[in-house]
């Protein structure tokens, strides 16, 4: 069965991972690529989202939705802008700090802070 094709035209914001911990309550800590602080799912979270994997991307959707994808997938469908990413403050506060989770993606802990 053949689906519907469809090409992406979307701008999102994506951090690849550089690893995947399991943690003691069964949740999942995502480690990112650069100064970009960790995200940690639940152990509730974590059995609603695919399990990310190194090399994976953190994707997030301008309304906020995040996801995660596989590097190729995701490399064969974008491509970097040459633009400023959003600052550190800029992207924490769009829906991944602590009561801040709309979207059930786990939080942000501050990882520069211990720098």
């Amino acid at each position: 069965m053949e689906y519907p094709r469809f090409v992406s035209h979307k701008e999102v914001g994506a951090v690849k991972i550089r690893a995947v911990e399991k943690a003691s309550d069964g949740g999942l800590l995502v480690v990112l690529d650069g100064d970009y602080p960790f995200v940690r799912l639940s152990h509730e979270q974590a059995r609603n989202k695919p399990v990310p994997e190194a090399g994976w991307y953190l994707v997030q959707y301008d309304n906020g939705y995040v996801s995660f994808s596989p590097s190729k997938a995701f490399e064969e469908g974008y491509t970097a802008l040459a633009v400023e990413p959003a600052s550190y403050t800029e992207f924490v506060d769009t829906g991944f700090a602590g009561d801040k989770d709309p979207y059930g993606i786990g939080e942000y802990t501050d990882q520069s802070a211990a720098k």
